[in-house]
């Protein structure tokens, strides 16, 4: 798999765009998920990035569950009051977040449950088999159709409904300067000219 399929970080939140032409059922990115609990990532700025539960598709949930029955997967946790010791936190199924900590999956425009925009990939997650751990994923974004290269790259995965998370995201992306497709933010502009 070639590594240069998406275009550069600097792309921005929800307007990574395909960097070469992209044939149907190929992989465009492979990187790794850590998988932690909703409480972690809730109501900061991380939260439009990670995969929650609620929003992964029922084969994503299965692949999930059955990587926890496997005994191949935990929610990492450490703290202070863990002495900084990895722990397992499992509450249940609906606490399950997967977070992309490398790569720019996280960056790809979010389109399931609008009905509006069509999607062109999909996300697989696969067990961390590459490495000797237990408390992440490996996420691949595969095309669903042909992509052509400076494509916008279109998730069949709803975004987070949390729209303070969005402000959030909104206030460290202006403060920083990091770029941004600027139509995720306009519910947040709405309101503010109300």
């Amino acid at each position: 798999m070639e590594l240069d399929r998406l275009a550069p970080f600097d792309a921005g939140l929800s307007d990574a765009r395909a960097k070469v032409s992209i044939k149907k059922g190929e992989h465009i990115e492979k990187s790794l998920g850590l998988v932690i609990s909703r409480n972690q990532i809730r109501g900061t700025p991380l939260g439009p990035i990670a995969f929650y539960w609620e929003n992964l598709k029922i084969d994503h949930h299965q692949h999930l569950i059955d990587l926890r029955d496997d005994e191949k997967l935990i929610i990492q946790y450490q703290g202070s009051d863990t002495e900084w010791e990895s722990v397992d936190r499992f509450i249940a199924y609906s606490e399950i977040t997967v977070l992309p900590v490398s790569g720019n999956i996280g960056l790809v425009r979010r389109v399931g449950g609008h009905g509006e925009e069509e999607y062109n990939c999909r996300l697989m997650i696969r067990s961390n088999k590459d490495y000797d751990t237990n408390v992440g994923v490996t996420l691949e974004l595969i095309a669903t159709r042909d992509i052509a290269a400076g494509d916008v790259l279109k998730l069949n995965i709803a975004p987070s409904e949390f729209e303070e998370e969005y402000q959030l995201l909104h206030d460290e992306m202006e403060e920083s300067g990091q770029p941004h497709h600027p139509g995720i933010f306009d519910s947040i502009q709405e309101e503010e000219e109300l």
